[in-house]
């Protein structure tokens, strides 16, 4: 039996409806309603931009954790936005902001390790929970509460073996946007059980009606979450794979080191752009 040679985690299906729907990019019939891609393309001054630092020789690869100037500059951005401050070694620079997730979780999961998701949710994230050891929980939302979370059931999904709790505001694929008090209300669970906040908020730009709340700015998750981000949507820039994440300092040195085995760092030329 050829499957014999995989791993026992990869072995039947790990491809997700992304992937499967991309397969199907080529048939005429379809309109492809499965990815954020901007209809637009790269601004032309981050286009020019790139084509200088090419020039330029910036073209090797950068610091694992990434060119001190774009960190700075993502640093600059969380205080300026967020009137929170971060230390340099509390960013790190990745291939996109699944890129980062993916880090994360095998950073902070062992085998067995919970990770509690609310329900419809971006479906890379069950794979890579899975893929890094964890078990996927479920937390169901529903369109009559506009998909805001319901506490009281999260809570009760909370086991001695519940690690993390998964978010994303603005989401997708429903468009709930969490508000502060959420938030907040969320932070006292992760105290209360002593569980990390996982936060995808690379939609924080195209929010309309309810104003995007980071989890940045939650005093309580100050030392208990990892926030992720990205240039895709906010710069349409999808095709250069630059995102990043916020964390501990802890946790951003494990990141690094887990990815110095994987790719190393982000594409230079990418993050001279961004």
């Amino acid at each position: 039996m050829k499957e014999r040679f995989l791993s026992s985690i990869y072995r039947g299906q790990v491809a997700n409806a992304l992937g499967e729907a991309a397969g199907r990019l080529g048939d005429p019939e379809l309109i492809n309603l499965s990815l954020g891609d901007p209809d637009f393309i790269t601004p032309q001054e981050i286009i020019d931009e790139a084509f200088i630092h090419a020039s330029a020789g910036h073209t090797r690869y950068t610091k694992p954790a990434g060119d001190p100037e774009l960190v700075q500059s993502i640093r600059s951005f969380i205080i300026e936005e967020y009137q929170r401050e971060i230390a340099a070694d509390e960013v790190m620079v990745t291939v996109g902001a699944c890129h980062a997730m993916y880090v994360a979780m095998s950073a902070i999961l062992d085998t067995g390790d919970e990770v509690i998701v609310p329900d419809p949710y971006f479906v890379p994230y069950y794979e890579q929970i899975t893929m890094a050891g964890g078990k996927f929980v479920a937390l169901p939302t529903r369109a009559e509460d506009d998909f805001n979370l319901d506490l009281t059931l999260l809570e009760t999904l909370i086991t001695p073996r519940t690690k993390a709790i998964l978010i994303n505001s603005p989401n997708n694929p429903t468009g709930a946007v969490y508000d502060r008090v959420t938030l907040e209300k969320l932070g006292e669970l992760a105290l209360k059980y002593k569980l990390i906040i996982l936060s995808d908020e690379v939609y924080e730009a195209i929010s309309f009606g309810k104003k995007h709340v980071s989890v940045l700015e939650i005093p309580a998750l100050r030392d208990r979450s990892i926030v992720f981000g990205s240039f895709s949507k906010s710069y349409a820039m999808t095709g250069w794979r630059i995102g990043y994440a916020i964390a501990p300092d802890y946790v951003i040195r494990t990141m690094v080191q887990i990815n110095e085995s994987i790719c190393f760092s982000a594409p230079s030329i990418s993050q001279r752009a961004a």
